[in-house]
């Protein structure tokens, strides 16, 4: 088996056709062209057969190695990420398999975190009730939003494509925003859209303004996506038991790794 760099779409794209492409968000992300430039994709070939993938980004400035399959353990992932390491960056942000990390063979990790992915299922989506005070954020409001980000989620990655594209909503109260969220990923070609972001002020929380973003950027993306979804932290109980009140249920799983 060998470590092959990927040129081609259509080979990720014959290699999605047996995934589930709510679990492989970001490979399907990847093939749209805003990220395209931005990614090289790595794979483990054996004798012409795609069987294992991963992405090397640096569209958000750090690099990020997306070396998960979310939904599964496979040990030819695991066995790409073994090829892969000698090449990898010292600082470096990485999606894997939950135990996949040894197969790094590094001492260096900052922090590791499990992930649920959740997925809306549309027959069980329970809107929470729209807020007057919604508004829609665009790139006149980023500064605005960076300012909110950084007092009540540090750890955001905010791309201005989205919200020049009005993909951002948030709850003003006495001039002040107090809950945004927004859309972190997305693909026209696989329907699926990623919900990220998803924030409120420390002084507003527990009154269910994030249902409320939550909600509006549902029903913008309902008529054109066929899947919604959205990731977090294992051990966030309040907001897994706040999407799975929407209608979202968990679907996979990966360790957030950084060195």
């Amino acid at each position: 088996m060998e470590l092959t760099i990927i040129h081609s779409k259509q080979e990720v794209r014959q290699y999605l056709q047996t995934k589930e492409v709510a679990n492989f968000m970001y490979h399907c992300c990847n093939l749209e062209e805003d990220y395209w430039s931005y990614s090289q994709f790595y794979g483990l070939s054996d004798k012409g057969e795609l069987l294992a993938v991963a992405i090397m980004t640096v569209k958000y400035g750090m690099p990020v190695l997306l070396a998960s399959t979310y939904c599964e353990q496979n040990h030819y992932q695991d066995m790409l990420l073994g090829k892969l390491a000698p090449y990898l960056p010292e600082g470096l942000y990485s999606h894997l398999n939950p135990g996949a990390f040894e197969a790094l063979g590094r001492s260096d990790c900052k922090s590791r975190t499990i992930f649920h992915n959740m997925r809306l299922e549309r027959n069980e989506y329970s809107p929470a009730e729209r807020s007057e005070e919604m508004v829609r954020l665009s790139l006149a409001d980023k500064e605005r939003l960076l300012a909110f980000y950084q007092k009540s989620h540090p750890d955001y990655l905010l791309d201005d494509g989205y919200l020049e594209k009005g993909q951002y909503v948030g709850i003003v109260e006495n001039g002040e925003l107090v809950s945004a969220a927004g859309i972190f990923s997305a693909t026209d070609e696989y329907g699926v859209v990623q919900i990220g972001n998803v924030a409120t002020h420390p002084d507003a929380r527990g009154r269910g303004l994030a249902a409320k973003v939550i909600t509006q950027l549902i029903d913008d993306m309902l008529p054109i996506h066929r899947h919604i979804v959205l990731n977090v932290k294992e051990e966030n109980r309040g907001a897994i038991k706040l999407y799975s009140k929407l209608g979202f249920r968990k679907i996979g799983l990966f360790e957030e790794v950084i060195f």
